[in-house]
């Protein structure tokens, strides 16, 4: 990391070690959710959503946009993906080996579980430490401080938190070169 340049009051050594020290402690979480879904351009469709965790276990996200009724269900375990469609009554499961195969990237369950907790993470590890601060690059944004993963494969991974609280606003993950890529927003 660059030396000099701080964060809110703190170095950049500093704020990654405060940041790491304030992820949410949860064990399992129970969320209504809201997903804008652009499918071939028609633009967002908004569908609601239940999410369900139990931390290093499952991640559940069901979708019932009509009346509360399910019509597909995700369960992310650290063994691999089921996603099922009960409106055709069809499935599909996916150990995490070969998705990673497809994709060329880290994904795995630990990745995914980050996203959800709202927690900074590190592709392929399972908790981020002090130890792994070097590997990331953090830089001030006005009232946010700006964090990417240095040395991404095939994704760039980026961090916004808010250098007065510490708290984490946006994860983006984004194919390197392209214009592809997915942002989660914590309000």
């Amino acid at each position: 990391m660059k030396k000099g340049v701080s964060i809110g009051n703190l170095s950049e050594s500093e704020y990654m070690e405060e940041l790491i020290s304030r992820s949410p402690g949860w064990d399992a979480i129970t969320a209504k959710m809201s997903l804008a879904v652009d499918l071939n351009g028609k633009g967002p469709t908004k569908v609601n959503g239940t999410l369900r965790m139990k931390r290093d276990e499952v991640i559940q996200l069901s979708i019932a946009p009509f009346l509360g009724i399910e019509v597909a269900r995700a369960e992310i375990s650290p063994d691999g993906v089921l996603v099922m469609d009960r409106m055709n009554k069809r499935y599909v499961q996916v150990p995490f080996d070969e998705l990673k195969n497809l994709a060329k990237a880290d994904l795995d369950f630990h990745t995914l579980q980050a996203l959800f907790m709202n927690e900074i993470f590190l592709p392929g590890k399972k908790v981020l430490t002090v130890r792994d601060i070097s590997s990331f690059a953090v830089r001030p944004e006005n009232e946010n401080a700006l964090i990417e993963v240095k040395n991404g494969k095939h994704f760039a991974y980026r961090f916004r938190t808010n250098t007065n609280d510490g708290l984490l606003k946006e994860s983006h993950i984004g194919l390197s070169g392209t214009r592809y890529g997915i942002n989660w927003r914590y309000d």
